[in-house]
């Protein structure tokens, strides 16, 4: 994205983002599959198979439709997803679907209870006395 956008700050920065939140991701639905619904696979065939989706980003540098580029490309490789966990891990469909909609599940409720305040920080400090 940074490099179809031209933007000098992104180019160095948004290689390491991606690091990270790549590794962030990958160990949060291989801990789901492997430890809540058995997969059978281990963490370096998980990574190498889904590491090998990511190379669709390489379509992204396209100047001007890169941009749009990267979501349809982050739709596709959820499904790819999908699709590595039910053949490395060994899940069914419905568990490897579940497997993605468990953080995105928890971030929603995460974000809704701090827009509405249940998480405020006002509720966990005492009252001056």
């Amino acid at each position: 994205m940074a490099i179809s956008a031209l933007n000098v700050t992104g180019l160095i920065f948004m290689p390491i983002i991606l690091i990270i939140s790549f590794v962030i991701g990958y160990s949060i639905y291989h801990f789901i599959a492997k430890f809540l619904f058995k997969g059978k696979a281990t963490g370096a065939q998980y990574f190498r198979s889904l590491s090998n989706c990511f190379i669709l980003y390489w379509f992204a540098f396209i100047p001007v439709i890169g941009v749009f580029l990267q979501y349809i490309i982050g739709l596709w490789i959820l499904g790819l997803n999908v699709f590595v966990l039910m053949k490395v891990h060994k899940l069914a469909a419905w568990k490897a679907v579940l497997v993605l909609l468990i953080p995105i599940i928890l971030l929603l409720i995460l974000g809704f209870g701090s827009l509405y305040g249940a998480m405020s920080p006002s509720y966990m400090v005492p009252p001056n006395a």
